[in-house]
């Protein structure tokens, strides 16, 4: 199936509007926790969630699980987080041949129970933006009348401490003793992008419908809207205002950026995308960075960057960098030519651009006092700063004395940098720190501009290994070929949200040098598609 683009502006605020998600961080073992009652016919279930995963590292993400065994889940097999994996216990187990790579897309995922079924491939149905899969490479089916672990009295986790599930859930239903289709929940709209839409159905005894909306304790996010008060409770979740907060206004109607581990250096071990992609950690004596999930060209945007500075050989960056190649070993943000960041310790911050210093600043840097950039690409002006102050002693919002100036429209990249320390990003899916100087919004799909056309050919420098570059096109590509030859999407390369990530060693497709791509895209076609909600991306 094709990946379809979301218009922007009025096509978005007509729909219906998720307000909000919550974020569990494997590293935190987040997750909640309901026992249930007797069911109304735990032979029939349907649950359905929007999730924006983010891991591709943890080969076992689990989304939900019964009291024993069994779970619904990304990766689940043989090393490989990109699968969807539908286990009941016993012989019930369905493993997708599609992949599931783009960490950048809100994705809808629907299963359906009916073991009541005569034929064994109707008793369960796993949608994914609206569309029935049918590729497994493991498809074993419930027996017929089979009494299922999930929806069974007893304790139920939505993640779990062990093999917890790291990124967003939003809009999340559960409903007991029905199955029902995927239009029970979402539908495409006028441009072929399925988007979700209210459930004006009933839910059964365990049912339950989880917005995610009210912050005003950790026991409030958990809060049943079905009407069954069947409350859940969050464990390892926090609503304290800083780096953790977890009540996010990331959702598939209003996608933020994140950091984007296909982009970004990952050096080894000691480099790691976390906290559902919004921390950068580097344990080494060295430089190393993370990219954001989106290039942006037009418009004033602001963003910040936290990190617990404990000594001076500690050090955190935050800046903008040209579109290209990967982030390469040792680059810090303002290291490259065309790149603008500062570099802050324990005794302040120092701009940087091409590699030489700029202007500073001195005062405590922490994560209470976070870095902080506010761009302008009509005027081609950025400020950076920590805290209260901007290096240089700008003033955003009048626009006076920037940090630098380049050329206006110049399409950059939001990017950290990490020397020996964990840096924290913010583009606004949690409150910030500091108020935005007046005109600067965050980095997120309603304050987006009506996008360009995307970019249909160009080179890339690639690494002639598995582990490809990201390149950043503006758009999902339809049909893509590299140095001539056709691109299979899942063998040689991945749709993304944002362009295409390369998956191939063979000279052909990654040769280490330069590579000529050319793409295609379905209409419509829009250039800041990293915030749009994407049909599963397939080995087809």
């Amino acid at each position: 199936m094709g990946i379809h683009q979301m218009l922007f502006g009025a096509a978005i605020a007509a729909g219906f509007k998720v307000k909000n998600s919550v974020r569990l961080r494997a590293v935190a073992s987040a997750y909640l926790s309901r026992t249930f009652g007797a069911p109304t016919n735990n032979k029939v279930y349907t649950f359905s969630t929007w999730c924006k995963h983010t891991d591709l590292v943890n080969a076992f993400q689990v989304v939900l699980s019964p009291p024993t065994s069994g779970f619904i889940s990304f990766g689940g097999n043989a090393g490989n987080p990109n699968i969807i994996r539908f286990n009941d216990g016993g012989a019930t187990d369905l493993i997708t041949s599609q992949l599931f790579r783009d960490l950048s897309a809100h994705y809808h995922v629907i299963l359906a129970v009916d073991t009541t079924q005569a034929i064994a491939a109707d008793r369960v149905g796993i949608y994914v933006n609206g569309t029935k899969l049918t590729a497994f490479s493991t498809a074993n089916y419930p027996a017929l009348n089979a009494s299922q672990n999930m929806n069974s009295a007893g304790t139920h986790t939505i993640s779990r401490s062990a093999n917890g599930f790291d990124g967003y859930l939003s809009d999340t239903h559960f409903v007991d003793g029905q199955v029902l289709p995927a239009t029970a929940f979402g539908e495409f709209n006028a441009s072929g992008v399925w988007v979700p839409k209210a459930y004006t159905g009933t839910y059964g005894s365990n049912g339950f419908y989880l917005k995610y909306e009210d912050a005003s304790s950790v026991a409030a996010l958990g809060l049943d809207s079905s009407g069954n008060a069947n409350n859940w409770t969050p464990v390892n979740v926090s609503v304290t205002a800083g780096i953790n907060y977890d009540s996010m206004v990331d959702t598939q109607t209003n996608n933020f950026a994140t950091l984007n581990p296909l982009g970004g250096y990952d050096g080894g071990a000691a480099q790691e995308f976390k906290k559902a992609n919004l921390t950068y950690s580097n344990g080494a004596a060295s430089w190393a960075s993370g990219g954001s999930t989106v290039s942006l060209k037009a418009g004033k945007f602001y963003f910040e960057g936290a990190a617990a500075v404990g000594a001076s050989a500690q050090i955190t960056a935050i800046g903008l960098r040209p579109l290209g190649t990967n982030i390469a070993a040792g680059e810090y943000c303002g290291s490259i030519a065309g790149s603008f960041g500062g570099a802050a310790t324990s005794g302040g911050m120092t701009a940087y651009s091409g590699g030489t210093a700029g202007g500073n600043i001195t005062g405590a840097y922490s994560v209470s006092t976070p870095a902080k950039v506010a761009v302008d690409f009509d005027a081609g002006k950025v400020w950076i700063g920590i805290g209260t102050q901007w290096i240089g002693g700008g003033d955003p919002a009048a626009g006076t004395t920037p940090t630098y100036s380049f050329a206006p429209n110049t399409e950059l990249m939001p990017y950290f940098s990490s020397y020996a320390l964990e840096t924290d990003a913010n583009f606004g899916q949690r409150p910030f720190t500091y108020t935005p100087p007046t005109g600067f919004k965050a980095i997120c799909t309603e304050n987006l501009q009506p996008p360009a056309a995307p970019k249909a050919g160009g080179t890339f420098t690639g690494n002639a290994n598995a582990d490809g570059p990201f390149v950043w096109i503006g758009g999902v590509p339809t049909t893509l070929t590299i140095n001539g030859n056709v691109v299979t999407f899942g063998t040689h390369a991945d749709k993304t949200a944002g362009g295409f990530k390369v998956r191939s060693a063979a000279a052909g497709y990654n040769v280490a040098g330069a590579n000529t791509w050319v793409a295609t895209f379905g209409s419509p076609s829009t250039r800041n598609a990293f915030a749009q909600p994407q049909p599963a991306q397939a080995n087809p």
